[in-house]
């Protein structure tokens, strides 16, 4: 919550005695009878006092703040808002615990401010004891934000991003799907919440200084509306993506090579979920998405057979980055321990299992095309899943130009119930990253331990707009609307937030220009196709299982050692 600078009183010392003039002595009675006195309520229309209320891109928040005294208090000013705040902190730890030390930071992006008329106070500008002075506000969640960081970037992608609003993240209260409390897997060193702020003010008569006789910010629930975006550019080396596995089997213990085995992936449709002020029955829908795995096996003979499929599993990796600067590019596992103002918490929800024993090889010869895949782009040949554009993985290692084999396995993706899935976004300070691991075991008798492969492939969850918005972007009652009752001040916080809180400028360091390419860069347009739709678990292929959890979950601020949520599997 915003807050404003105190002055010191007007004063002069002799010795040990301290003398105040009669007008600080005044202002000082006013500055505390003032907060005592005067109470704020601010009424949303249509609250429900069960739950907080939950907007998207382009909803109006409706309401008014009723003002009340039980002194009679003079005042020269009424300020609401509509603001949008961030805050994060690390621990910086020390070989002696008397060094170490904790590093904050609070980033007010967002500040829209009602403008009241001056007919709308009482005249003269007092609050009479007994009286409810009531001041009605309007405003619309703006789909994008001003510019208001100055910190560096290193890309005009980050700066695109860091102008999406984020969603309500790391605060208990808040999080679920409109409904439920659910835990969204934040930790306590990450927070970013939405509200709407009133102050009643009275300037010092001396300096014309702001004091504030009351405040209070009503908190509300904010979930952009959030498009998805082209597939992440994820060829290059990183911890982050392994969109390719192989392995080399052998016979058994002193029995030769068999071959080699390659699983590869592409990253899926987004999980779109539905608005958060959708029916309670879209709101239970399962969000669903596919994608297929495709695997080859080269054998080191033409005598060889591929191995036996055991179990195919995925689970969803949530990580949630935090940083005490500016974040001036998209964060990566290979900056995470580089960076001491950067932290990254990682969690994991199990999604399925599945046996695959059932899934067939098929044989090629060498004399068949084998045009290898391309993964930035993407194909359909079920609109339920995605595949990728282009033939059969690469040959692997081992390949000696002859016969080899193939098989794909359809991976339907469903997020669960027992928990709350913020959409992925960039933010100044808090990013949201999700990632899809799906991982298969082998069946190879005499080998003792199965083999496993395991990719991991970028997925995005995003949000859909309440229905009948769209057409407000280009309406030109949104861009230009004189009425008093629609926002009209849409800017960066004003410089009295700045002097309390300010977002530091991240220290130079030096760039490899080799490094990976952001996400964003280089990327290619997703095909149309409808996200798929499996509606019921029974609608899944054969075999699988899913991990629905509670009804509920149980709020965690923080993480377990492991990093693993309780409810879920």
């Amino acid at each position: 919550m915003a807050t404003y600078k105190q002055g010191r009183r007007s004063s002069r010392q002799t010795g040990n005695e301290v003398f105040y003039s009669p007008r600080a002595i005044v202002d000082s009675v006013f500055e505390m009878a003032g907060k005592k006195g005067v109470q704020i309520d601010i009424a949303l229309n249509g609250q429900d006092t069960n739950f907080v209320q939950s907007f998207t891109t382009l909803d109006r928040l409706e309401g008014h703040v009723s003002v009340t005294s039980s002194t009679k208090t003079a005042f020269d000013e009424i300020a609401i808002s509509f603001e949008g705040h961030s805050k994060t902190w690390i621990e910086k730890l020390a070989p002696t615990v008397a060094t170490s030390s904790r590093s904050e930071a609070h980033h007010s992006f967002l500040s829209l401010t009602q403008p009241i008329n001056q007919d709308q106070y009482p005249q003269p500008r007092m609050l009479m004891p007994g009286e409810t002075y009531k001041f009605p506000f309007t405003f619309v969640i703006p789909p994008r934000m001003p510019p208001g960081c100055h910190h560096k970037y290193e890309s005009d992608q980050i700066r695109d991003a860091h102008s999406e609003l984020p969603p309500s993240f790391g605060d208990h209260n808040l999080a679920g799907n409109g409904q439920i409390l659910l835990d969204d897997m934040a930790p306590d060193m990450a927070k970013i919440w939405y509200g709407i702020h009133a102050v009643v003010i009275r300037r010092r008569e001396r300096d014309g200084k702001k004091l504030q006789c009351a405040e209070v910010m009503k908190k509300v629930r904010v979930i952009p509306a959030v498009e998805e975006h082209a597939p992440v550019n994820a060829e290059f080396k990183s911890k982050d993506y392994r969109l390719r596995s192989e392995k080399g089997l052998s016979k058994g213990i002193l029995k030769g090579k068999l071959g080699r085995i390659v699983m590869e992936a592409t990253q899926p449709r987004d999980l779109r979920q539905p608005s958060p002020s959708s029916t309670p029955e879209s709101k239970d829908a399962l969000v669903t998405t596919g994608t297929i795995v495709q695997l080859r096996f080269d054998p080191n003979d033409e005598s060889a057979q591929p191995p036996k499929l055991n179990q195919l599993s995925s689970k969803l990796k949530v990580n949630t980055w935090y940083s005490t600067v500016g974040m001036k590019d998209f964060p990566v596992a290979e900056t995470a321990y580089m960076d001491g103002n950067r932290g990254v918490y990682p969690d994991h929800v199990n999604l399925s299992s599945r046996a695959v024993q059932a899934v067939q090889w098929k044989r090629h010869d060498g004399s068949e095309s084998q045009e290898p895949r391309r993964t930035a782009s993407y194909a359909s040949t079920d609109s339920n899943f995605q595949t990728p554009t282009g033939g059969m993985p690469e040959p692997s290692k081992a390949y000696r130009g002859s016969i080899f084999f193939t098989a794909e396995i359809k991976v339907p993706i469903s997020l669960p119930k027992c928990k709350y899935f913020p959409p992925t976004f960039f933010s100044c300070l808090v990013a949201r990253i999700y990632q899809l691991e799906i991982g298969l075991s082998l069946n190879t008798p005499g080998i003792g331990m199965s083999p496993t492969l395991e990719v991991r492939v970028p997925i995005q969850v995003s949000s859909s707009q309440r229905f009948g918005n769209e057409p407000a972007l280009e309406s030109p009652q949104y861009i230009d609307n004189d009425d008093p009752l629609v926002p009209r001040q849409f800017s960066s916080p004003p410089q009295i937030f700045a002097e309390n809180y300010s977002l530091p400028s991240s220290p130079r360091q030096s760039v490899s220009q080799s490094g990976p390419a952001l996400p964003g860069a280089d990327r290619a347009q997703s095909q149309s196709e409808p996200p798929p739709s499996f509606d019921h678990p029974g609608n899944a292929p054969p075999g699988y299982s899913f991990f629905d959890g509670a009804s509920h979950g149980v709020p965690v601020r923080i993480p377990s050692p492991l990093g693993i949520s309780p409810g879920c599997g």
